[in-house]
């Protein structure tokens, strides 16, 4: 109570919950008790009675949609495998050994088990969770070669995120190396439910792939005191919808008709949860999606080269494809319509360095588009990337606010943030676009003790225990007329840069002078958008615009030897109509393509280049 009250006191206009654990003694109150529960709606009345604005994190910890009732089941999910060289002419009796679980502990993130619990459930936990997709037999690599593998496959297989546009591997594998299709041969009939495999095996060396999927083991952090869990599979609106069922639907319940007035929004941060490239039926969806059976080329995602190079990654660009896809649908898009049935909105930023989607089509699900920046951190590059994001989704999906963490602070210098120097960094991002400033932190003080209860050494202190907090407020007033001003109207900008179709694509490459826009000058106001909507460009008077009246003077295509027909076909469209488009040729339709798709493509690259 006494912290809303010293919020409303000094002219803030809300706040948002965040349960987290950072460096904080362990407290009386548990995450999720009933005690809990209650003093969450302790906390809407006080908002509705101070008449402030209130948002609630989406679960415990910054990152990301977890708790301790998610099930294995319905938990992320990435694929695994053993694997195991014999020699054929023989009958093969093997027990062939399931993939270690969580193997993220060493792999990932840190690469240091100790280190990683912060991020991942106990291994002891998940052991048995392993589902079998296949077993194969491939050709073994010839003794005394290393494994040829593409560059980044780990990267084209989903296992970590690509930083940018993808370019095509110009090495050629060695033909010792290259899989024939009609070579990879599916034994899974001649393995028991035991694991052990009874295979009478052809001449020759052969590598035995147990094949399946089981989850990441990734839960939630920092969270609260018993609020860690497994994160819920990214990929499934059955799972978003358990969540919300166990969680936030109670959240909906206490705010009761005060949800869209005091209670307003639930906010996602940005996505920290690691790779997810499988979920349950994913083979059968990859079917529907692309008209081809991944199974029967299943070991294309162990790192080996299919056919030939380009053939292998067109595959994997589709795969990756359709987990984006689901990802965007099924769980940044639900999250939004189940807000929407709630009455409130859905804020998130739609971005991070890691996982398997396209921000750019992430942000295009999010009723308020939010990115964040740091107070006296040293490069600060990708955050310009992530608030043009923010700003370019609200600019081209009709969204009038760009929500942000403003000033969070960093470690080396947490207790140094004042108005007085950080002002300029403020107005420096009201310039990228974003109009709404979430401070980021106000340190809770149930104990009348300063410092508060902070987020360990993270975060600038916005609060009423700095000793220049009683001359903030001209500040605020300024910070607010500006905000109130940028939310108006509509935008006109110069530039829509088109940000392509590459999946996953991280947005904190892109912006002016980096990957996109190296000679615009800074004159001239741009924003970028995705695929939907380049879909529902139309062309007036010369002018770009989108369905919510925003407009731009050029178009300008993504710096990618990739796009594919239906996108050639707007880009046409958009030119017969007297658009101004700038871009280069590019070499190829995306994905695995027939002979008839590329002479397709081969004609309309000609006509428009």
């Amino acid at each position: 109570t006494r912290d809303l009250e010293e919020m409303k006191r000094s002219g803030l206009g809300g706040f948002g919950l965040w349960n987290t654990h950072e460096g904080i003694p362990k407290g009386p109150v548990k995450y999720g008790s009933l005690e809990w529960w209650n003093l969450v709606e302790h906390t809407m009345d006080e908002a509705e009675r101070l008449g402030l604005a209130m948002e609630m994190f989406n679960g415990a910890g910054w990152s990301a949609t977890a708790a301790p009732f998610v099930t294995a089941d319905k938990a992320m999910q990435e694929v695994a495998w053993t694997e195991v060289t014999v020699s054929g002419a023989r009958k093969v009796e093997l027990q062939l050994a399931e993939p270690k679980a969580v193997l993220g502990l060493e792999r990932d993130m840190k690469r240091d088990a100790k280190i990683n619990q912060r991020y991942y459930m106990p291994r002891e936990g998940l052991k048995g969770q392993f589902q079998d997709l296949a077993v194969y037999a491939v050709p073994a690599i010839p003794k005394g070669q290393k494994p040829w593998r593409l560059k980044n496959w780990r990267e084209q297989a989903g296992f970590d995120k690509l930083k940018g546009h993808m370019h095509p591997e110009h090495r050629k594998a060695p033909k010792s190396q290259l899989l024939r299709q009609d070579q990879i041969l599916d034994i899974s009939e001649y393995m028991n439910a035991n694991g052990l495999l009874e295979w009478k095996a052809p001449a020759g060396e052969w590598t035995i792939l147990r094949m399946g999927y089981q989850p990441t083991g990734r839960s939630n952090h920092p969270a609260s005191h018993g609020g860690k869990g497994l994160e819920i599979d990214k990929m499934s609106a059955e799972a978003m919808d358990f969540y919300w069922q166990h969680f936030l639907d109670r959240v909906v319940g206490i705010a009761g008709d005060r949800a869209g007035t005091v209670f307003q929004n639930i906010l996602i941060d940005s996505y920290e949860a690691g790779h997810q490239n499988w979920t349950a039926g994913l083979d059968q969806k990859f079917v529907a999606m692309h008209g081809y059976d991944l199974k029967e080329i299943l070991p294309i995602l162990t790192g080996r080269v299919v056919g030939n190079v380009d053939f292998t990654e067109r595959v994997l660009w589709d795969y990756r494809k359709l987990i984006n896809d689901l990802i965007v649908e099924n769980y940044y898009g639900r999250m939004a319509e189940l807000c929407a049935d709630a009455g409130v909105k859905f804020a998130a930023e739609p971005y991070g360095r890691y996982g398997n989607a396209n921000d750019y089509d992430a942000a295009g699900k999010v009723d308020i588009p939010t990115c964040e920046w740091w107070a006296y951190a040293g490069n600060q590059k990708e955050r310009i990337g992530e608030a043009k994001l923010a700003a370019s989704a609200a600019h081209t999906y009709g969204r009038k606010v760009v929500s942000s963490e403003a000033f969070t602070g960093t470690p080396q210098r947490i207790f140094e943030s004042h108005p007085g120097g950080i002002k300029g960094q403020g107005d420096y991002f009201m310039a990228q676009g974003v109009n709404k400033f979430c401070f980021h932190t106000w340190a809770h003080d149930p104990y009348e003790q300063a410092p508060g209860l902070g987020l360990g050494t993270y975060g600038s202190r916005f609060d009423s225990r700095n000793t220049w907090w009683p001359y903030v407020g001209a500040w605020l007033e300024y910070l607010t007329r500006n905000q109130y001003m940028l939310q108006q109207g509509e935008f006109v900008g110069d530039v829509l840069c088109y940000a392509g179709e590459d999946a996953p694509l991280k947005s904190g490459y892109l912006y002016r002078g980096a990957e996109i826009l190296k000679d615009l000058p800074y004159s001239y106001d741009y924003a970028i958008c995705n695929t939907e909507i380049l879909m529902q460009l139309r062309v007036e008077d010369g002018k770009l615009m989108t369905e919510n009246g925003s407009s731009f003077r050029v178009l300008q295509l993504p710096e990618s030897p990739w796009m594919s027909l239906a996108v050639l076909n707007k880009v046409e469209q958009l030119l017969q109509a007297g658009a101004l488009i700038s871009g280069a040729k590019p070499s190829s339709a995306p994905g695995k393509i027939d002979a008839a798709e590329r002479e397709e493509f081969d004609a309309l690259t000609q006509r428009i280049w």
